[in-house]
């Protein structure tokens, strides 16, 4: 019996579309659903040949090579990365709750306090199954679906927004990856029509997982047509490489840290704008 190649991913439904028609009977693929943090881990074990991984962990693990042309991203307000300020202003921020679920977004909360608005809060971890009111925290992190579903009343800082004004480049969220580059020449093509296929039925995959998540039809159609984007192009690359350099400044990530993209090497020295 032929090996399935197993491809892991987040639960999300902004993944829903890259992953289109991916698995069924006689299909070639097995999915494997985990939290963006768990992902790394699956893919250094074996648990998965490919995964969709959050962006950071492409500066941080040098093992990774990354698959062009696609990627979960945003380029203005993304919906579902939100930090919630329960004093009301950002500038009465002292405390972050971070949502443990992530990797990227965490980072991005700290690029976007740091560099846009001059904070330098601390950090907790909490659990998004936690109750948000229970939180001793100024702000909270909140990613995917869950930040979809808080009560619009609580004020909050869209991050892909703000990442938009502070560079006017795309967001890039999560990239496909492996420590194997015969597993992406087998993912590659696979992948790729995934990917066609769920660009020509967004609508379809809003409505059906609308009713799965209980959201409205009409927000998760405007989110999948609208917020997200799903390629991975040389504005995604730029928005990625200056990404690398505001966390590498940061501490974040190892200094001299780069993007090694399947086909075209380490694209660290094609940095076009740095971080100041």
């Amino acid at each position: 019996m032929t090996r399935k190649l197993k491809i892991g991913v987040v639960p999300y439904l902004n993944a829903k579309p890259i992953i289109h028609g991916l698995e069924g009977p006689g299909g070639k693929v097995e999915l494997v659903f985990a939290v963006p943090s768990k992902l790394p881990r699956l893919l250094e074990d074996g648990g998965v040949d490919v995964a969709i991984v959050p962006a950071i962990e492409c500066f941080r693990n040098n093992r990774l090579t990354v698959l062009p042309g696609i990627s979960i991203s945003s380029r203005g307000p993304v919906e579902s990365v939100r930090l919630f300020l329960k004093r009301g202003y950002v500038d009465e921020v002292r405390t972050v709750a971070l949502d443990d679920a992530s990797r990227t977004s965490v980072a991005l909360t700290k690029v976007i306090l740091k560099e846009k608005y001059g904070l330098s809060p601390r950090y907790i971890s909490w659990h998004v199954g936690s109750r948000m009111e229970d939180t001793q925290a100024d702000a909270l992190l909140v990613i995917g679906d869950s930040a979809m579903r808080v009560e619009d009343g609580l004020p909050s800082l869209d991050l892909g927004a703000e990442w938009d004004k502070l560079t006017g480049l795309p967001f890039v969220y999560a990239v496909w990856a492996s420590t194997s580059k015969e597993a992406l020449d087998e993912a590659a093509p696979l992948l790729q029509e995934a990917k066609e296929r769920g660009l020509e039925e967004l609508v379809t995959i809003a409505l059906k997982e609308s009713g799965i998540l209980g959201l409205e039809p009409g927000l998760c159609i405007k989110y999948l047509t609208e917020c997200i984007r799903y390629d991975l192009g040389d504005e995604e690359i730029e928005g990625l490489q200056l990404f690398c350099d505001y966390t590498s400044k940061m501490g974040l990530v190892p200094d001299g840290a780069g993007i090694d993209l399947y086909g075209r090497g380490n694209i660290r020295e094609g940095v076009v704008r740095k971080a100041d």
